[in-house]
């Protein structure tokens, strides 16, 4: 289940707690409770400065029913959060985060309780944490992005959206929070965790692909491993593997008959192919994961020119013109 409700926030070192929206930031959380200005506004950035240099305190609570903790497994998952995170769930620490761009999954079942839980979520000032790691080093590390004096300039030490510490053209916002959901799952026997689809060769009458699957499983069992795309005639493939306690790895090639192919906007249709991915044992299918895939080549090609050498794309083997814009994430 999503834990996208309840949701409220606090200054740390401060007691008001104030609701809060997740997935969400704390500039946004505190202009919709009426507490600043909208930094988008004249020069409120200005004004705003102060909110980089605090922590800040997020918290919810949540029931954990007996059927959820019947499973092999519970897990909560955060698939992001901005930055230096520390998550407690019933007031013992689950987990301490420090990247922005990637998710975060804790096995937590021993940590739960049947019905009412709380999760709070303690984020420390990113520009706290960057000047720590700035002074640490014996050489300056130069950034352009910040207007900061240098000796102040952090946003290289932290994995974090670089344009959150200003642009030439953006304003210095330097936030923390929830930025995606947070999810409470429990599962048994088997969880497929990922499927890969690595395209090995692509003619004009087939698409010869590679599915690597990873899946986590309780117990050493054998089970049956199937792919088919959704709403096409194509029967499918299936293979019968043994999956050890732990995390596992395997492949199965496959191949997609006379392939519709992937275009770039103004050169063909965005065709996309709906494969889905299935765990079988004993005829039930235990877990499944869906995607949509587009079948395409992508090739930077280096050839000596009149000018040196050349730097271009081919998709699908055709050269196509990279056209783009500067935008700043709204």
């Amino acid at each position: 289940m999503r834990l996208d409700g309840g949701w409220s926030f606090r200054q740390i070192g401060t007691s008001e707690w104030l609701p809060a929206t997740v997935p969400g930031t704390v500039h946004t959380d505190l202009f919709a409770n009426g507490r600043t200005a909208d930094p988008f506004l004249a020069n409120n950035e200005f004004d705003l400065q102060w909110i980089e240099q605090k922590g800040w305190e997020y918290r919810t609570e949540f029931i954990a029913g007996s059927d959820l903790l019947k499973n092999d497994e519970v897990e909560l998952e955060f698939e992001g959060l901005d930055t230096y995170a520390d998550v407690y769930l019933n007031y013992r620490l689950i987990l301490s985060a420090n990247n922005m761009f990637r998710s975060w999954r804790v096995l937590c079942k021993d940590d739960l309780r049947e019905g009412q839980n709380e999760l709070r979520i303690v984020f420390h000032s990113p520009i706290g944490r960057g000047q720590q790691k700035l002074e640490s080093l014996p050489f300056l590390i130069p950034t352009s992005n910040e207007p900061k004096p240098i000796g102040l300039q952090t946003s290289v030490h932290t994995r974090k959206a670089q344009y959150h510490y200003g642009w030439d053209w953006g304003p210095r916002l330097v936030t923390s929070g929830v930025w995606r959901p947070v999810t409470l799952r429990g599962w048994s026997d088997v969880k497929l965790r990922d499927v890969f689809y690595q395209l090995n060769e692509l003619t004009e009458t087939a698409a010869r692909y590679t599915a690597h699957l990873e899946l986590e499983s309780t117990v050493s069992q054998t089970v049956e491993l199937a792919l088919y795309i959704v709403g096409e005639s194509w029967p499918g493939v299936s293979k019968t593997v043994t999956a050890e306690p732990g995390v596992n790895t395997f492949s199965i090639d496959f191949e997609i008959e006379n392939p519709k192919l992937w275009w770039p906007n103004g050169f063909g249709e965005q065709f996309l192919y709906k494969i889905k991915a299935d765990v079988i044992k004993e005829g039930a299918a235990l877990d499944s994961i869906e995607e949509r895939i587009g079948v395409r080549t992508v090739e930077l090609v280096r050839e000596p020119d009149d000018h040196g050498t050349s730097f271009e794309f081919h998709i699908n083997g055709i050269p196509i013109f990279m056209k783009g814009a500067n935008y700043i994430p709204a």
